[in-house]
């Protein structure tokens, strides 16, 4: 597919108007059938290519212009799903999430921002392959964007269970944000924030009724702000 547009004199402007119009062609082929399956059927028939994550790219943008989020979502997150180790998969589910926000979705865009950390934090496979001492500059490019990322979806989870802790006043809510903020802390240990994030989790440990381990992290608190 891609090969016939690499070669020859064709600006690099027009090879990419072409590519995008054959990506957006055979998307709507897929999006005839059955979608975000066919493409994996289609890939496992005739042979894996570089370019199958633009071709699910495509259809998820196809469906987002159709205003189905659920769909375009499902699209990328199939991806996610069959490509588990691809440089692409945390952006594509970062996009699945916010597609399904668009369509205000709130508990399945609360679902999918789970589903991210599970694919992709710090115990994850993903973050074995590519965050690795002698890393390429592709494997550390990618392992930057997954910080960035990973980082934004932890904070976004721990305040948002924070948020409904508050209201509750249910004790296993508080435990559910002290939850994602430690793994928040041990996952970013030198972020600048750290202080502030380690204060919320002895809080929420505090109002859980975890007394012993409120102290410790009110302890670390007192230590660091000393050195």
């Amino acid at each position: 597919l891609e090969n016939s547009f690499v070669s020859g004199n064709t600006s690099s402007s027009v090879q990419h108007a072409l590519l995008s119009d054959t990506y957006r062609a055979a998307s709507l082929s897929f999006a005839h059938l059955d979608g975000a399956q066919s493409i994996e059927v289609f890939f496992n028939t005739h042979g894996k290519r570089f370019y199958e994550y633009k071709i699910y790219e495509s259809l998820s943008r196809h469906y987002l212009q159709q205003e189905r989020y659920n769909d375009a979502a499902s699209t990328l997150e199939h991806f996610v799903n069959t490509h588990p180790l691809d440089a692409h998969a945390p952006a594509f589910q970062t996009a699945a999430i916010n597609a399904l926000r668009s369509g205000g979705f709130d508990s399945l865009t609360l679902a999918a921002t789970e589903r991210y950390i599970t694919y992709f934090d710090m115990h994850s496979p993903f973050w074995s392959q590519y965050h690795v001492t002698a890393s390429s500059p592709e494997q550390q490019k990618t392992a930057d964007a997954l910080n960035t990322e990973l980082k934004t979806h932890l904070s976004t989870l721990s305040t948002h269970y924070h948020d409904v802790a508050q209201t509750s006043g249910n004790s296993e809510d508080y435990q559910r944000a002290a939850h994602w903020y430690r793994l928040l802390l041990d996952t970013f240990p030198d972020d600048a924030q750290n202080l502030l994030t380690r204060q919320l989790l002895a809080e929420s440990l505090l109002n859980a009724h975890l007394h012993a381990d409120a102290i410790r992290q009110f302890e670390q608190i007192a230590t660091n702000t000393q050195t």
